[in-house]
Formats: C-alpha cells, sequence, structure tokens
C-alpha cells in the first residue's frame, strides 16, 4: 500500500494494489510525499500521521512490515481543559481553554455560527462572551486527534 502525506505528515490518500514502481514513475512525476508499506492493506488516515523526520532518514521509501510502526504513528489525543463550563455572557467573564498544541488552529462556533478562528501558539485561549449559547471550541493540527470543548453563557 503507498501512503501520501504532506509536509506535515498528515496522509492525504493511500492506494492499494499498484506495485512499487507506480510510486517511482507516478507519485514522483507528481512531485508527492510517499512510502509504500508492505504487507498493509489498509490504514485510516484520520487517527495516523507519517513521521516526516522518519521517513526522510530512510534510505528509500519501501518500509518492510517490521519497520512500519517506526514511521506510521497513532495521532496523539488533544486533552482540552476549561477553567469553567460556564461563564456570564456579559463580556468580562472568561473561561481559560488550556491544552491546544502550538500551531493548532481554533474555531468558536456557537448557535452554528463560527465566530472566530484562529492558529494558537501559546496553549490557551480566553474565551468570553456578550450573548448567551453554548460555546463550542474545536482545535485540530496534523498529528493530533481534533478535539473539542463546550462552554455554556448565560
Amino acid at each position: 500500500m503507498f501512503v501520501v502525506y504532506d509536509q506535515d505528515g498528515k496522509i492525504t490518500s493511500s492506494i492499494a494494489g499498484p506495485g512499487l514502481e507506480y510510486g517511482i514513475e507516478v507519485l514522483d512525476a507528481q512531485g508527492k510525499s510517499w512510502l509504500f508499506l508492505a504487507g498493509v492493506t489498509s490504514l485510516d488516515p484520520v487517527v495516523n500521521y507519517v513521521d516526516v523526520a522518519a521517513a526522510a532518514a530512510r534510505t528509500n521509501r519501501y518500509v518492510p512490515k517490521d519497520a512500519i510502526a517506526d514511521v506510521v504513528k497513532a495521532n496523539r489525543p488533544i486533552a482540552l481543559v476549561a477553567s469553567k463550563s460556564e461563564i456570564v455572557a456579559d463580556g468580562i467573564d472568561a473561561a481559560t481553554i488550556s491544552g491546544i498544541p502550538a500551531g493548532a488552529a481554533v474555531t468558536i462556533v456557537c448557535n452554528g455560527l463560527e465566530l472566530a478562528s484562529a492558529v494558537i501558539d501559546d496553549g490557551n485561549i480566553e474565551l468570553t462572551a456578550i450573548s448567551a449559547g453554548v460555546y463550542h471550541v474545536l482545535v485540530s493540527r496534523p498529528t493530533f486527534n481534533p478535539a473539542s470543548i463546550e462552554v455554556m453563557a448565560s
């Protein structure tokens, strides 16, 4: 099986069936980063990623079955913590959301509307609200499982 991945290690596609020549002839020509995983017939790209440094350290793109765990890893969990589960919707009261990995994309959604989105580098955000509702903090970053946490504002 082939896995095609981006610069962060996110698996963008997997291809079962063709021989190693396919990667050399087709994927190289397309400028793709890829590995051939011997003996693998399925791989869930949602919960796995390619360790880019480990892949780059290999002398070729063929990965024998006993070495797959060295280059294909399970996504890590994001352990979000809210300092409060409820805040007053007065624009002053705040909940601190921590446990955000550096470089993660954070999106705030309330009542189905996306209110804010940013990339976070320091691991925390302060959430305030001026309208009542359930605020969903959605966090995503390559090599991590997506996570979310809710804070109620009233």
